[in-house]
C-alpha cells in the first residue's frame, strides 16, 4: 500500500489527468536495449527514415543530440511517454509521434498547433512538479533529478 509520501508525489500526476479528463500515461521507453546504438550506427538500415527521421542523416543523429551513445535511461535517470486518452486508446496529438527525430518534436517547436503545444505543455507541466526535467530535443523525453545512479550503466536484459 501506498504511503503519504508517495500519494504526495503522484499528486502532480493526478492533477494533469484531471486536466485532461479520461486520459492515462503510457512510457513508452524506460530502459532502451543496449543495441539501440548499434542501429544508430548502421547507415545501411535505412526501414525506419521515411517514418522517424526523414530530415535527418542516420550517422548524424549522435551528433545532433538525437541518440546518445551512454544513455540516461541505462542508469535508471530517464523516461519516455506521453498521454493516451482512455476512451479511444490513442495517444493525444503532441505534433509528431514519439521518436520522431526532427526539430518538430523540441518541446516549444513552432511547427505545431496550439492544441499540441497544449498537450506537450500538460505532460511537461506534470513532469516538472514530480521532479524531473524536459529534454529540449524531444516532448516525450524526461530526467529525474537528482539523478539516483549517476555513476552506473546498468546492462542486463529485461523479459
Amino acid at each position: 500500500m501506498a504511503g503519504k509520501a508517495d500519494r504526495e508525489r503522484c499528486q502532480p500526476f493526478t492533477t494533469m489527468l484531471t486536466m485532461r479528463p479520461g486520459t492515462t500515461m503510457t512510457l513508452t521507453t524506460c530502459f532502451p536495449s543496449r543495441y539501440f546504438c548499434a542501429w544508430g550506427e548502421d547507415a545501411a538500415d535505412q526501414r525506419r527514415k521515411p517514418i522517424q527521421y526523414p530530415n535527418v542523416e542516420k550517422l548524424k543523429m549522435f551528433d545532433e543530440g538525437y541518440i546518445a551513445r551512454r544513455s540516461g535511461h541505462t542508469r535508471g535517470k530517464a523516461v519516455d511517454l506521453t498521454i493516451v486518452d482512455m476512451k479511444t486508446h490513442q495517444e493525444l496529438d503532441m505534433g509528431s509521434i514519439f521518436d520522431f527525430m526532427d526539430p518538430r518534436s523540441w518541446p516549444d517547436s513552432d511547427e505545431v498547433t496550439p492544441e499540441q503545444r497544449k498537450n506537450r505543455h500538460i505532460l511537461r507541466d506534470a513532469m516538472l512538479a514530480c521532479g524531473f526535467e524536459p529534454y529540449e530535443c524531444e516532448w516525450w523525453h524526461f530526467s529525474v533529478t537528482p539523478e539516483p545512479y549517476p555513476d552506473i550503466y546498468f546492462d542486463f536484459p529485461i523479459k
